[in-house]
């Protein structure tokens, strides 16, 4: 598969570019060893079949998500490690589908399965103390798919026309994200200072 957008900065500022899963899946398979690939390509699978609904708040399917923040972890945070670029790909499976999360450690092992029981909120809590609970594992790679989870859903959210989105994610990212980034990955700080300048 040819990927058609050359470079990161073209393909969240297009829509069409942005929903493209072929070439998200093929930059992630390229950012990985060629020997783990069968493993990833599993983890692609799973998340094609459980998270394939439509967005609510524009053109697309929710799929892509999962994969375009494997591919953010890889490409813009330098995370190449399989099990990290596993738990990016399955991350939201235990919080909107019905997919049984039990299933990771057989597939993945305990590894892949624990990190997505840290990265999934039971939406109980508020997501300041959930984003807390991650910070306070000290694992930098959660935290990295953490941050990549953000930043992608602050440059879906571009695409919305709902204001209310876009003021969630401008809200959720300057009183909750900016402190942590800016200390623990102050380096980071400016690919987040982009997507708000786009959401504003």
């Amino acid at each position: 598969m040819k990927e058609k957008y050359s470079t990161n900065e073209e393909y969240f500022r297009n829509l069409d570019a942005y929903e493209d899963l072929d070439a998200h899946k093929t930059a992630v398979l390229n950012g990985i060893e060629q020997k783990d690939r069968a493993l990833v390509e599993e983890a692609i699978k799973v998340v094609e079949q459980y998270h394939n609904t439509p967005r609510t708040l524009y053109k697309g399917n929710y799929n892509r998500h999962p994969v375009r923040v494997a591919r953010v972890l890889i490409e813009e945070f330098g995370v190449k490690n399989t099990n990290a670029v596993l738990i990016a790909l399955c991350h939201d499976l235990g919080e909107w589908t019905k997919y049984d999360v039990k299933d990771l450690e057989k597939k993945f092992g305990i590894d892949v399965k624990n990190g997505v029981d840290t990265l999934t909120w039971d939406q109980n809590g508020t997501w300041e103390s959930f984003f807390q609970k991650i910070i306070s594992i000290g694992n930098s790679d959660l935290m990295k798919v953490k941050m990549a989870d953000k930043l992608d859903n602050n440059r879906g959210a571009v695409f919305s026309s709902d204001p209310g989105e876009k003021k969630k994610a401008r809200d959720k990212t300057e009183l909750i994200l900016r402190p942590f980034v800016e200390k623990q990955f102050p380096e980071y700080w400016g690919t987040f200072e982009k997507s708000l300048q786009a959401l504003a």
